[in-house]
């Protein structure tokens, strides 16, 4: 709600002409509009997560799985990981399949990092930001796993010591470029604990992210080291209905070498020929 009322005081702080141009020339439907604000609002209301989870539970169906594991970067106030929770529950009520949570972050009242790389972007987000009340968010927490400290350590020690279901997503909320960087160390876990094709959620792609900092840099990056492995988007046409106004902030991870890449996964793909 804050940020909902921080939006507003925002549009109305510009002069009428400026006002009336943005409004009324807004280039995307309003009922876009309307469901993005909703977000903001009750913020554990993210269709787009349970379209996601949905989509990769199909997927590890087809794959033969009965366990998998969803991944958060970036939990902070842990309205994402409960929303995880939330949905992930719903969906091991109609489909055979388990799932196990992680969620990362740096820990109890810490926030964002201080940090010196300008690909940060310091100049929007600050040291501090997004704390977490840990005590609280335990209380609501009822099958998520907590890995709390500096992602440089406990995500080498989270590789070297996994031993569960593979990885069907993860959602990606850590701001910064050198930490998101730093989380697609997870892409390199051995591949029996990873799906062939992982979904992947960017929070952080958004203004001021362009191709040269934050997240987007950390993606470009990644594909420009890695010959069998991409962090891609989804093909554009008019059947990209799965993740609604949200679709720009999920990619896919493929992992090309990986054993089961060739498998079909038929329930997850729509059918267009005749």
């Amino acid at each position: 709600m804050k940020q909902f009322f921080l939006i507003i005081k925002s549009i109305l702080s510009r002069p009428m002409n400026i006002i009336f141009m943005q409004i009324f020339g807004y280039h995307k439907p309003y009922r876009v509009a309307l469901f993005r604000v909703a977000n903001l609002i009750f913020k554990r209301f993210r269709p787009h997560f349970h379209s996601c989870l949905y989509e990769t539970a199909l997927e590890a169906k087809e794959l033969d799985l009965k366990n998998i594991s969803i991944l958060e970067f970036g939990v902070a106030g842990g309205n994402g990981l409960m929303s995880i929770e939330k949905y992930c529950n719903q969906i091991e009520k109609k489909i055979n399949i388990q799932f196990k949570i992680f969620g990362f972050d740096l820990g109890d009242k810490q926030g964002l990092p201080m940090t010196n790389a300008a690909e940060d972007l310091k100049y929007f987000w600050s040291s501090g930001d997004f704390k977490m009340n840990l005590e609280k968010l335990k209380k609501n927490l009822k099958k998520s796993e907590l890995i709390l400290g500096d992602i440089n350590k406990t995500l080498n020690d989270f590789i070297l010591n996994y031993i569960g279901p593979p990885i069907g997503a993860i959602f990606f909320d850590l701001d910064f470029y050198t930490s998101t960087k730093k989380s697609f160390e997870i892409f390199n876990l051995p591949e029996e604990y990873r799906m062939p094709r992982i979904r992947c959620y960017f929070d952080d792609i958004q203004a001021p992210t362009n191709n040269y900092n934050g997240v987007i840099k950390a993606i470009n990056e990644f594909n420009s080291n890695n010959s069998d492995k991409k962090i891609a988007k989804f093909g554009g046409n008019s059947l990209d209905y799965k993740y609604g106004p949200w679709y720009e902030e999920f990619y896919e991870m493929h992992d090309f070498s990986h054993k089961n890449y060739n498998k079909k996964v038929l329930n997850t793909i729509v059918i267009t020929e005749i």
